[in-house]
C-alpha cells in the first residue's frame, strides 16, 4: 500500500478515528519531534484542513497535479 493510498483511506475515517490515527502518529514519532507548542499547532492546522475536507470547502486536488 502506498503513502496516497494510506492517505485516501485515512481520509475516509470519521473524524474520532483521524484523531485517534493522528495522536498515534504523532506518539510513534522521536520524543524531539517537536515542541508542545509546535505540535497544537500543527494539530490545529490539520484539524482546520480536515474541517475543510469534511465541509466540501477545500480545494482538492490530484497528485499528479501537485
Amino acid at each position: 500500500m502506498t503513502t496516497r493510498e494510506i492517505l485516501e483511506a485515512a481520509l475516509n475515517l470519521d473524524p474520532a478515528e483521524r484523531w485517534q490515527l493522528i495522536e498515534e502518529l504523532a506518539a510513534s514519532l522521536p520524543s524531539d519531534f517537536a515542541s508542545p507548542e509546535i505540535e497544537q499547532s500543527w494539530l490545529t492546522e490539520i484539524d482546520r484542513r480536515s474541517n475543510e475536507i469534511d465541509a466540501g470547502t477545500a480545494e482538492l486536488l490530484v497528485w499528479t497535479e501537485v
